[in-house]
Formats: C-alpha cells, sequence, structure tokens
C-alpha cells in the first residue's frame, strides 16, 4: 500500500511538470565552462541530498541530521543571490526533459529516483540564476571536468579511502594532498575536517593555485 502511494506521487509529480526546462540548467560541457571561466565552487545535489530535506531520511552512509537539513537548504536559499561564489548542480536530465522521456521504460529508474525531487525544484527553488549539471562528472565528460583542477599547484583531496587519491595523483599528475575522512557519518565529525582542510589550505596557498575535492555525501556540501 505504501510503495502504491508513492509511485501514485510520483507520477502525479511528473504529470504536474510536462515541460522542457533546458534553458535553467546548463548541461554537462556548459556546466565546467560555467564552473571554470566564472572560477565559482561546486555543489551538487543529487538523491541523496533531496531525500534528507524532503523526504526527513537519512542513508545507509549518512544519518538523517536536522542541522545538516537545514544547511542544505540554506545553500539552496542563498542560490538567489545576484552573484554567488559557487554553481548549484542539479540533475540535468530528469530536472529538465519533458515527461514523457521519464516515463520510458528505460528511464523508470529516474523517474522513481528524481519525480518528486524533479517537481520540488521546478517550483521551489530559486530561479534567479542558472544551476549547473550534477551528473558532469560522469566519464564521458572526462574531456570536459578535468580543466576544472588542470591548472592547479596542488589538490586537496577528502575522501575515505586513501587509494582513489593515488588514482587521481596518478591519472592527472598533480601533487595531490589527501585527508581522510570516515565513511559513515561525516556530518558528525564535519568540524575536525573542516579544520584540517583550513590547516591544509594555509600551508599551501602562497605556492599558487590549488583545488579542493571533497566526497563526504550530503556533507561535503
Amino acid at each position: 500500500m505504501k510503495m502504491t502511494i508513492v509511485k501514485l506521487a510520483v507520477y502525479l509529480s511528473v504529470l504536474l511538470t510536462p515541460f522542457s526546462l533546458k534553458k535553467q540548467v546548463m548541461d554537462r560541457e556548459e556546466s565546467v565552462k560555467a564552473i571554470y571561466y566564472k572560477k565559482k565552487s561546486l555543489i551538487r545535489l543529487g538523491d541523496a541530498e533531496f531525500r534528507m530535506m524532503i523526504n526527513k531520511k537519512g542513508l545507509s552512509y549518512q544519518e538523517y541530521n536536522s542541522k545538516l537539513r537545514d544547511e542544505l537548504k540554506q545553500i539552496i536559499k542563498r542560490y538567489k543571490q545576484k552573484d554567488p561564489n559557487y554553481i548549484l548542480c542539479v540533475p540535468y536530465e530528469p530536472f529538465t526533459k519533458e515527461a514523457k522521456w521519464m516515463f520510458k521504460k528505460e528511464n523508470y529508474k529516474y523517474l522513481m529516483c528524481f519525480g518528486i525531487y524533479r517537481f520540488y525544484f521546478r517550483y521551489f527553488m530559486p530561479k534567479h540564476n542558472k544551476y549547473g549539471c550534477s551528473f558532469l562528472f560522469i566519464q564521458e565528460n572526462e574531456k570536459n571536468y578535468h580543466r576544472l583542477w588542470q591548472e592547479s599547484k596542488n589538490v586537496i583531496f577528502i575522501h575515505n579511502d586513501p587509494k582513489w587519491a593515488e588514482v587521481f595523483k596518478k591519472k592527472y599528475d598533480i601533487n595531490t594532498i589527501f585527508i581522510e575522512i570516515p565513511n559513515k557519518n561525516c556530518y558528525s565529525h564535519i568540524e575536525k575536517i573542516q579544520k584540517k582542510i583550513e590547516k591544509k589550505i594555509n600551508e599551501i596557498k602562497k605556492e599558487g593555485s590549488y583545488s579542493v575535492i571533497i566526497s563526504a555525501g550530503p556533507a561535503a556540501k
């Protein structure tokens, strides 16, 4: 019964947003160009963040936290500023294409995962600035997104597994400074993580440009 209600809510959400909205969300290549040329930070919103904000539910790797939810909503609220220092990214295809795209059999997973979030985006999120594509880091777009850090002398790489920092270092031949974080519930350690990042930035910022890459689920935002 509960699943039936959820499906009905999903279908209704998409039927109430039948139109295309491509002008408001940049595609993968446009997103990279905007971030690169405007020197903005990048914040990606995906199903995990929307789940916490709208459903008030946690994930296998991040328990629900009302303060984290409030902070995620503040990121969205601040995006209506005239010139925010970040580009907020949302799922491009699920949020921009016409409803008939989502009802295709091969796109069922997008329908069930993003249908309700699509409705929320179209009617309740700020319209003052264009959004980027949160799927910009797919393999097919690597030829574009690697430029986001290619001019950096150092990259601070925050992850729960050091092997990915090594992979990154070898692939892009950039001095990579690894900061290890827990593999679950990073938000519970947010202040310690932030202090570690700030310390590393202070140590390297005189050496030239740098980038910070954070993989920590909703806490990264």
